[in-house]
């Protein structure tokens, strides 16, 4: 193990490197602890630099003698890559050899454990053959019948129990394959069934929209018949209904014309009454005025007063009928 120790005042840093860690023997660490040494005794020197730099006030000199340190850095840095390119490419061709000597072993070698084990295994090798050759004829068989998925060990299977189970599943496959021929024949029926039920629908409905039509030719022949014959009895009618008009219009007419005549008639005798009536009155009246006065005076000076009264000649005597 290596140990590098730096001190600046109170501050201790310690950086180890065990090789017993990396599995490398002690005389390979020393070379690697010998090619890094002169690096880390320059760290050293560093480091103090870096914590009187550290103490220092902000000024002028502190930003050069940080540049400065900073470059001394830099220069141990590279150089320590440097180092560790150079020891990388010793441990890779180290690598290479080793490697080498290990393909030179294998190439010595190559085939020869194999065709050991080919000898070694001659026997057992014929026997894995044969099972393999009844396991694929036995896979052929069973992949004939139907079944996907054949059991493990098909080729160390007992004749007896491999003719049981190829049996077993042949059967199964027959099943399977009668059911399938008679669903389709089931199917292939029911097909024709639907054919010849959708084509005796088809005639059907053709004959019913024959029917239909012939129907529907017959009524419209009918109706606009209908329609002929009612305008004939509407015609008829509607002159009968006008010759009746005519002769209602003849009879209201003359019944008008007697009406009015009639009371033209009743009016000139009603006219004729009232007048007669009036006449009657008046004569009454006047009488009634001549027999009053003839008790006032003589009947000669009665007359000419009546009649001066009734003819309204006398001031401030009126006569109401």
């Amino acid at each position: 193990m290596s140990t590098y120790i730096t001190k600046a005042e109170t501050t201790t840093s310690i950086v180890k490197v065990n090789a017993a860690e990396f599995g490398i023997k002690e005389t390979r660490a020393k070379e690697l602890e010998l090619a890094f040494a002169p690096m880390f005794t320059k760290m050293v020197d560093l480091e103090n630099e870096f914590n009187a730099i550290a103490e220092m006030e902000p000024s002028q000199a502190k930003c050069i003698a940080a540049k400065s340190l900073k470059l001394k850095y830099v220069k141990v840095r590279t150089g320590t890559a440097a180092i560790h390119k150079e020891q990388k490419d010793f441990s890779r061709k180290e690598g290479l050899a080793i490697d080498a000597w290990k393909n030179a072993q294998i190439f010595a070698g190559h085939g020869k454990e194999e065709k050991l084990d080919s000898f070694a295994m001659h026997f057992e090798n014929i026997e894995k053959a044969r099972i393999e050759k009844i396991e694929q004829a036995r896979i052929k068989e069973l992949s004939e019948s139907g079944a996907d998925f054949p059991p493990v060990g098909l080729g160390v299977m007992p004749d007896e129990v491999w003719d049981h189970y190829i049996k077993g599943v042949r059967d199964a496959k027959k099943a399977v394959d009668d059911a399938a021929i008679k669903a389709e024949a089931d199917r292939i029926e029911l097909e024709k069934k639907e054919l010849a039920e959708r084509e005796r629908t088809r005639l059907e409905n053709i004959q019913l929209k024959k029917e239909a039509d012939e129907k529907a030719i017959k009524d419209a022949a009918d109706e606009k018949e209908r329609a002929r014959l009612a305008k004939i009895e509407s015609d008829k009618q509607a002159a009968k209904d006008e010759l009746h008009a005519r002769d209602l219009k003849k009879i209201e007419d003359t019944n008008r014309a007697l009406k009015e005549e009639a009371n033209k008639v009743k009016a000139a005798k009603d006219a004729e009454l009232i007048r007669s009536k009036d006449k009657d009155n008046k004569q009454k009246i006047q009488r009634e005025i001549f027999d009053y006065i003839c008790t006032l005076t003589d009947q000669e000076s009665a007359k000419k007063i009546s009649a001066d009264i009734i003819r309204n000649n006398v001031p401030n005597v009126y006569v109401k009928y």
